[in-house]
């Protein structure tokens, strides 16, 4: 059974793109495949700093991050778009999670690792912006991303209050979505 992790690059509380990430997981288990969701508030880490990680190397929590991640045959990452971009939060987990206890580059929770990518917005965009930034990004470390990209647009309205969502159309889009991703995802691991 191939694993994938779901998680967001938002810590809000009642955050869409969180919900976005967990419906995508929900879609996968429903395919019969192993899901699992994280909230990135659950990993403590400072804003990267150079000078910081010669210091005191990588911080606990990133060093469980990059277990996590490691550990996952693929990844779906839910990001949401602040003025056009990713948020630093998920942009700071991703330059902690590259790099090694020895303060090189490691790009092994990447690397040739299968990734889905989300975005939601309150906007009439549904994140397209951040999705294309984030693609770009990912690529660029080695990552094999889903060429296909799941945007939400009018986020505040596109899931119950269990984390559903409303529309049947939206979560028919988002099945087939994860349908091909596990077949993506098969073919490269």
């Amino acid at each position: 059974m191939t694993s994938f992790l779901a998680f967001s690059g938002s810590t809000r509380q009642d955050s869409y793109n969180s919900k976005l990430a967990a419906a995508l997981a929900v879609e996968i288990t429903n395919q019969g495949e192993s899901a699992e969701t994280l909230n990135l508030k659950d990993f403590d880490m400072p804003l990267y700093n150079g000078d910081l990680e010669a210091e005191s190397g990588l911080p606990e929590g990133a060093v469980a991050l990059k277990a996590k991640l490691s550990s996952a045959d693929a990844l779906i990452i839910s990001c949401p778009e602040y003025n056009g971009f990713m948020p630093p939060v998920l942009l700071n987990a991703i330059d902690w999670c590259t790099r090694s206890t020895e303060g090189s580059p490691d790009l092994q929770c990447f690397m040739h690792k299968p990734i889905f990518i989300a975005g939601a917005s309150p906007g009439p965009g549904g994140g397209g912006r951040v999705v294309v930034h984030l693609k770009t990004m990912l690529s660029g470390i080695g990552a094999y991303v889903s060429p296909f990209p799941l945007t939400a647009p009018a986020a505040y309205s596109a899931f119950n209050e269990t984390g559903e969502f409303i529309d049947e159309g939206m979560r028919d889009r988002a099945a087939k979505m994860m349908t091909g991703f596990i077949q993506f995802t098969k073919k490269l691991v």
